[in-house]
């Protein structure tokens, strides 16, 4: 019954890439052992009909998962990933829905790839609140933190996606967040030019847009640094000071001149910054000797 082809896929492997309803059955009465990992990334079958975006890859998962394979959800190929990851990834609600049945606290709570995310962080990705809301039902920790120190807060904010950024406000997820490189979603998100997103992280989950990096920038800093008029006029009007200087002693008007930030520039003069404001320290330029 195990007869293997190119990749080490037997006929099982096959019928169910193919989603070949009859095969399986026929197969499954023949006790075929569905737990055989095959392909360059070793995967049984449950990540295969994860992979199918077809409406019969619910069907057959529920075909699959009924022959009573143990922790059969939970056999990770590879590169670290579970049927579910596959799933979420691709974007398959009805094939995760059945991945979930069972064991899906454990599913919700597992990570994988190189960055270490869970389901919930490849949901956010996907800009999916249909699949968020179902691993939400499932316990899946909204405030996860992935390889970079990033929730899914971090990545909505970073995508300046406003619908997910709202729904993870229904679900109470922290602002106040830093990643590996110190920075909370607001400050992503101004450092992105996402604007909205910036107004709904200030105003619906109260993350103080005064709050500075290490070296002292403020938020109207990190805009003028990336070329944001927008998002540098909001900020002033959300009460970011205009004359504050970083620890360096430079303000937003200078950090924009020395990107070449022309509109920051202008709309810092027409909210009141000195043309000639000068910084509080002196700037030292060194050249590099010919040899």
């Amino acid at each position: 019954m195990d007869i293997y082809l190119q990749d080490n896929y037997n006929a099982f492997h096959l019928a169910v890439l193919f989603s070949r309803e009859d095969v399986i059955k026929n197969l499954l009465s023949r006790k075929a052992d569905i737990t055989i990992p095959a392909g360059p990334r070793e995967q049984n079958v449950l990540h295969l009909v994860a992979s199918r975006t077809g409406g019969s890859g619910a069907s057959v998962a529920k075909m699959l998962l009924a022959s009573g394979a143990k922790d059969f959800r939970l056999a990770r190929d590879t590169e670290g990933y579970l049927p579910l990851h596959i799933a979420v990834e691709i974007g398959n609600m009805h094939v995760t829905k059945e991945l979930l049945n069972m064991n899906g606290d454990l599913q919700v709570k597992a990570t994988f790839g190189p960055k270490m995310e869970n389901a919930f962080h490849a949901a956010t990705r996907r800009r999916d609140i249909e699949l968020l809301r179902i691993l939400n039902d499932q316990g899946s920790p909204v405030d996860a933190v992935n390889a970079d120190g990033q929730t899914a807060l971090h990545i909505a904010a970073a995508d300046g996606d406003e619908n997910i950024v709202k729904y993870l406000h229904m679900l109470h997820a922290n602002p106040n967040i830093s990643d590996n490189e110190d920075r909370t979603p607001v400050l992503i998100a101004a450092e992105r030019g996402k604007t909205t997103v910036v107004e709904i992280l200030t105003e619906k989950f109260r993350a103080s847009c005064l709050d500075r990096t290490k070296d002292g920038s403020t938020l109207l800093h990190v805009a003028s640094f990336h070329g944001h008029p927008e998002t540098a006029l909001m900020l002033l009007k959300k009460g970011v000071p205009l004359h504050m200087p970083n620890k360096s002693g430079a303000r937003s008007i200078h950090i924009a001149a020395r990107k070449g930030h022309v509109g920051v520039i202008q709309t810092l003069l027409l909210k009141g910054e000195q043309v000639d404001a000068t910084t509080n320290v002196k700037l030292i330029i060194t050249e590099k000797k010919k040899k």
